[in-house]
């Protein structure tokens, strides 16, 4: 049997990973086609760190409020993916 003529996209689901911090929404319009959730999990933590690793300053803490949104090609929000609590930036536990 061939997949001549398919490409991944057309075996795969299309994930976005829309990145949110308190009230403010980064809509993810291009998405990614990844081959399950748990992939598109992996994709939001790498997402965080990159983000925690260029946090600018002045910018607020990243806290419980930030976390990736992950949506299915529809647009339903099927998995939210916050900071791990050890990766908060400093000051930033919840008392």
């Amino acid at each position: 049997m061939s997949c001549h003529g398919f490409n991944k996209s057309d075996l795969m689901p299309t994930y976005f990973l829309h990145v949110r911090h308190s009230d403010r929404l980064n809509v993810d319009s291009t998405g990614m086609v990844l081959p399950n959730i748990g992939a598109a999990k992996v994709e939001a933590l790498k997402i965080i760190e990159d983000l925690l690793e260029h946090w600018p300053t002045g910018w607020p803490q990243a806290d419980h409020t930030l976390a990736i949104e992950v949506a299915d090609s529809v647009g339903q929000i099927i998995l939210k993916v916050p900071v791990p609590d050890d990766r908060r930036l400093k000051g930033d536990q919840a008392a």
